[in-house]
């Protein structure tokens, strides 16, 4: 009977020009894969509920010891009707699977996809900003689905503590981010609702005075071109700014006759 392998005859095993296995007769279906550079790894060889021969390549850098241990837990799985190959290549689909879906990948996917396509270049570049220098290093390497809503408020409370009204920008990002990780089935639910902003915002309100609306006037004339002329008519008419800007020739052909007949 063949003697039993031990991790020094192992050592000894010298590569050829092509790969060989060597069995281990202290431990049914384990083998030694000697490879030609010299490299050594532990299989099983087994047949599974059709029959079939199938190897396990064990964990690389285990000893002998634990190559014995693991190639009888795989036998086991084997005797029961499961097949370990199989199972350890759904398990590494599944771990490559879920590591795609860090944070990292899906907020450039999200910037380059949504952001850019559909907000404008300032509104992108403030979620750049927002995922690059403050998302992104708070949760560096996480998952997208092991986010919670307290990781959110966490964050919102940290930002806020120096600048207020970014952290109600940083929750208006999350919140659209992960709204379209919903959209795209990555994740189910969003962390951010329930979340309150941290601030409540106040429109300021600024109104010319008669010295400052006579400089305005004067500068739009020294400058001249169809801007200053926009600003002009906002000055008279003190209609939305987008209102003016989108005036029809006609438009104001016709505003204008009404203007010289009441006059």
């Amino acid at each position: 009977m063949a003697r039993a392998l031990t991790d020094i005859a192992i050592q000894n095993l010298k590569p050829r020009t092509t790969q060989y296995e060597t069995p281990d007769p202290g431990a049914r279906g384990l083998r030694v894969a000697v490879h030609p550079t010299g490299r050594k790894s532990f299989i099983v060889r087994y047949r599974n509920a059709a029959g079939r021969t199938r190897k396990l390549t064990l964990t690389p850098g285990v000893g002998l010891a634990a190559a014995r241990k693991l190639a009888a837990d795989a036998l086991l799985e084997v005797a029961q009707g499961r097949d370990p190959g199989t199972a350890k290549r759904e398990a590494k689909q599944a771990a490559t699977l879920k590591t795609g879906d860090t944070i990292e990948r899906w907020a450039n996917m999200f910037i380059e996809r949504h952001a850019k396509k559909h907000t404008r270049p300032n509104s992108w570049r403030q979620t750049v900003h927002v995922f690059d220098n403050i998302v992104k290093p708070a949760w560096k390497g996480r998952l997208v689905g092991e986010i919670r809503r307290r990781d959110i408020r966490e964050l919102i409370e940290d930002v806020a503590k120096d600048r207020p009204v970014m952290a109600n920008r940083v929750l208006a990002r999350l919140s659209r981010f992960f709204g379209w990780l919903m959209e795209k089935d990555v994740i189910e639910a969003s962390p951010v609702v329930g979340v309150k902003r941290p601030v409540e915002e106040k429109a300021r309100v600024r109104v010319l005075d008669d010295d400052e609306i006579v400089k305005l006037w004067s500068a739009c004339d020294a400058i001249g071109g169809p801007a200053t002329a926009i600003i002009k008519l906002l000055l008279l008419t003190g209609q939305r700014r987008n209102e003016i800007a989108h005036l029809r020739w006609s438009e104001v052909r016709a505003a204008r006759s009404r203007s010289l007949a009441s006059a």
